[in-house]
């Protein structure tokens, strides 16, 4: 008989072990879900050219000249012709939230944008192949969250006061 009352008290842990993991999965859950703003609109992070009469921005992930792509608000922008034949298109953030972070973790400025036609996400490239225009797919490397490839953006509106200087 002791066998199985410990049968039914372990049985009894199990399940109220379960039904703990499974509320605190639901509680991750709804945190991801609350972090995820995504279908509001697509966002962009730039960095200013250093004269800003004409108000021009440039990609924060360009690493060099040649893979730049410069942004003027309500002008439409795609990347360069080179890239685009490598199946290389331009990022932004589909997620307000993460699109905020990377802004802040890169001192740049934040717009609402507009997209036409938006593609799969390339195979990561690093930074230092494309500084040469060689594209050689990093194995290991990886977008971050929220983070879409589109042919065309176009900044809209006033930048988005998420800098951190």
């Amino acid at each position: 008989m002791s066998g199985g009352v410990r049968g039914g008290v372990s049985q009894e842990y199990e399940i109220k072990k379960l039904k703990n993991r499974v509320r605190e999965l639901e509680n991750k859950i709804i945190k991801i879900k609350q972090e995820q703003i995504v279908g509001d609109g697509y966002w962009k992070v730039v960095c200013r050219t250093p004269i800003m009469k004409n108000r021009v921005y440039f990609s924060t992930d360009a690493p060099s000249e040649a893979t730049r792509v410069y942004y003027k608000i309500n002008e439409w922008a795609e990347a360069p012709g080179w890239l685009q034949n490598e199946g290389c298109h331009l990022l932004c953030y589909n997620m307000l939230n993460e699109a905020k972070k990377y802004a802040e973790q890169c001192g740049g400025y934040l717009f609402e944008c507009e997209i036409q036609e938006r593609v799969k996400l390339p195979k990561f490239v690093s930074d230092k192949n494309l500084i040469e225009k060689i594209i050689i797919r990093d194995p290991v490397g990886y977008f971050p969250k929220g983070v879409i490839a589109v042919k065309k953006l176009k900044l809209i509106g006033e930048e988005l006061n998420y800098v951190v200087i």
